[in-house]
């Protein structure tokens, strides 16, 4: 079975849950969606601050869960990512870092994916060496320094991914961030992000 029936078959799956949701016949009926975005401390209670995040961060060579952000009780939907490529101004555009300050950056594969309630669906949607979500400075002095501000040096995530897919998640289920480690630095003390999302009410 090729990649494209995997989704399409993932998506099947979707429609059927009220805790995710996608397909594009779902994805055209939503409206009023809006543009925002998430940093670090938007995350679960076990995953709000840099020091919980570095906790969790595997060894070079692994992959870990390192942040989630479930969605509270309502209407609510989201999907990472913003706008669309043809309309590139007003794309949604993404950092991420996590460094050893004075010393030098954490260097791994950041895997932006939806996972349902109940964590049996898990939808990859973008995935990204970091070291071209960061500037690469050699020594960070805080996250202020480690991270971009010029968006013509960001990674463009538009809705849905570069893909496009149409999955999104709603209430009690999850985005999450994965993190495959290719290099640690010394001892991590640093981290943020700002990621777009698309949230529809």
């Amino acid at each position: 079975m090729d990649i494209g029936s995997l989704i399409g078959t993932a998506q099947g799956l979707l429609g059927g849950l009220g805790g995710i949701a996608g397909g594009a016949k779902k994805a055209q009926v939503l409206q009023n969606g809006y543009q925002s975005s998430l940093s670090l401390g938007m995350g679960d209670a076990a995953f709000d601050t840099p020091a919980k995040v570095i906790a969790l961060l595997p060894a070079a060579g692994a992959k870990a869960r390192i942040w989630e952000m479930t969605i509270p009780g309502g209407a609510w939907k989201y999907r990472w990512g913003a706008g669309n490529p043809a309309m590139p101004d007003n794309q949604g555009y993404w950092w991420f870092a996590i460094a050893d300050a004075d010393v030098g950056f954490c260097n791994g594969i950041v895997t932006l994916a939806l996972e349902s309630y109940d964590r049996h669906i898990y939808i990859p949607i973008e995935e990204k060496n970091d070291v071209v979500l960061n500037n690469g400075i050699a020594a960070p002095i805080t996250i202020s320094t480690a991270k971009f501000t010029n968006k013509k040096e960001m990674q463009a995530l538009p809705e849905g991914g570069s893909l496009g897919n149409p999955a999104y998640v709603q209430q009690f289920s999850r985005l999450v961030i994965d993190y495959k480690a290719i290099t640690r630095s010394t001892t991590e003390d640093i981290a943020d992000f700002n990621i777009p999302v698309t949230i529809y009410s």
